[in-house]
């Protein structure tokens, strides 16, 4: 990863591409299909191609998103459901690095094993370095 000096009170214009973060909150845009929601990034760094909206489709199939679901407003989805679509958001730009917090309790619809072996597959990406916080389960009491 590189990193760039900014001077004191410059305003930094240009989104990173280089880095995603995966926060515990979905925070997708409420007006933008879950297929929309995930091409953002895309739009945002425009350069979007039809090749996009293929991959885009394909991240959500891989996540247990069918194609009914893409067109569903998040407010039409689960929580689990919105936090995949956030995923697939994230993994789109194809980040060298993504930071992930706190994530599996959204997960619980696909199994939190499945999801372990998702972010595994991930992490054997070459141009993905992940990073992942997660709350241990309560320990039973001796």
């Amino acid at each position: 990863m590189s990193a760039t000096t900014v001077p004191a009170r410059r305003v930094v214009r240009r989104p990173r591409r280089d880095v995603a973060i995966l926060f515990q909150r979905p925070a997708l845009l409420p007006w933008r299909s879950a297929l929309d929601n995930v091409l953002l990034p895309i739009v945002v760094h425009g350069r979007p191609k039809p090749e996009h909206r293929a991959t885009a489709c394909e991240l959500l199939v891989e996540v247990g998103l069918d194609a009914p679901f893409h067109t569903r407003l998040p407010h039409e989805l689960s929580g689990g459901m919105r936090q995949r679509v956030a995923l697939c958001r994230s993994l789109i730009q194809r980040p060298r690095v993504m930071l992930i917090a706190e994530q599996l309790a959204a997960y619980a619809e696909l199994g939190v094993t499945r999801i372990y072996v998702r972010l595994r597959d991930l992490t054997d990406l070459p141009h993905l370095d992940l990073l992942m916080t997660e709350v241990a389960p309560r320990l039973p009491s001796s």
